[in-house]
């Protein structure tokens, strides 16, 4: 009696299998930091909890400080995005190099009409 293998489940089978779930449709980006902020506000709250131990105050404290940094990171993270410019319309090198190669043939150029004017 042999064992045989489960098959393998890849993601694009389980986004067939559970369309509700499907995570490509679903931009975290949007609310992550919102999500990070309330996960920083809820462990500073529960801190203030008067039965919880010492040790877990300190815990709590610790992750409300690393979601707040995290949220705040992700919020600069997201205007740095904002700002920034479409891969598609940068310069090749190919193409950067031909425009050097023609501004240094115009440089020369002009030098070329100035010295033959000057003489």
């Amino acid at each position: 009696m042999s064992v045989s293998e489960p098959p393998k489940l890849h993601l694009k089978d389980v986004n067939q299998l559970l369309p509700a779930l499907d995570l490509a449709k679903f931009h975290w980006t949007a609310y992550m930091p919102w999500i990070l902020l309330l996960l920083a506000l809820i462990c500073f709250s529960i801190t203030f909890s008067p039965s919880i131990p010492f040790a877990l105050t300190i815990i709590l404290l610790l992750a409300a400080l690393g979601f707040l940094l995290a949220g705040v990171l992700s919020f600069m993270s997201e205007r740095l995005q904002s700002n920034s410019r479409d891969d598609s319309k940068m310069i090749s090198p190919e193409d950067l190099r031909l425009m050097r190669e023609q501004a240094a043939a115009r440089k020369a150029a002009v030098e070329n009409s100035q010295n033959n004017s000057a003489n």
